[in-house]
């Protein structure tokens, strides 16, 4: 199927799967309350257990679903809007949210795609593999435990020593890249987009027809580039 045949309501619930199940922890699981999407981590994840999602249309309701759950932990809150307008200084003084920052949902359609794979990307398999990402960023970026999972791919890009990092999930067809992410002293160098062409790739070659992702302000020119097409903002709240 195309990404130009997928509703913008279906490309959502394509990307919260996707991006979730590339963010899991041990007994975590995506749930739904009402309208909004739920992440449950089941242990704290960045000092929060509950993530939700939700499209800007269906913000009221979802709310006031949330506010009689009496959900008191700390959470995170990312509304979906396609240009029908949002005051972000009206929505944090009514309802005491932190605004944290912008994104933008994207897909890519991957079925008359035909880039060339970089020598330089490799497909993390072996746990010596994930010693040497995680040291080289200086932080656990790679799960030992997730390298074997069969929807979950895990990349670098190798100079000498890692200093890209990627992966994506593939639920059904659609692939969603998460964490692409560049030692500071090699960005500017064209392999984050060499990275992100062999997952494409890959990921076209494993059964995907469609991409998703979510694009920082930075990253955006870069999926912009690849092919990638805006479908929606993405305003990311704490509470």
């Amino acid at each position: 199927m195309k990404h130009t045949e997928i509703s913008y309501e279906a490309l959502v619930d394509d990307f919260v799967r996707g991006w979730s199940y590339c963010r899991f922890v041990p007994e975590s699981r995506l749930d739904k309350l009402g309208p909004m999407k739920h992440v449950i981590f089941g242990s704290p994840v960045c000092n929060r257990t509950n993530e939700f999602f939700v499209t800007h249309s269906d913000l009221a309701e979802g709310l006031q679903m949330l506010h009689s759950s009496k959900l008191h932990e700390p959470h995170r809150l990312t509304i979906f809007e396609q240009g029908e307008g949002f005051d972000l200084d009206a929505f944090t003084e009514q309802y005491g949210y932190t605004f944290k920052y912008k994104e933008y949902l994207m897909t890519f359609d991957l079925t008359s795609m035909n880039e060339p794979k970089s020598d330089l990307v490799c497909l993390i398999r072996e746990p010596s593999e994930v010693l040497l990402v995680n040291d080289s960023f200086q932080k656990e970026i790679v799960d030992p435990e997730r390298i074997q999972d069969k929807q979950l791919f895990t990349y670098y890009v190798e100079k000498n020593r890692p200093v890209t990092h990627g992966r994506f999930s593939l639920i059904g067809d659609i692939a969603c890249l998460d964490h692409v992410i560049t030692l500071e002293a090699y960005r500017g160098k064209g392999l984050a987009k060499a990275l992100c062409k062999t997952m494409l790739m890959d990921a076209k070659d494993f059964g995907a027809g469609t991409s998703v992702l979510a694009a920082s302000l930075t990253g955006y020119p870069l999926y912009v580039s690849l092919g990638y097409r805006e479908v929606a903002n993405m305003y990311v709240f704490e509470k």
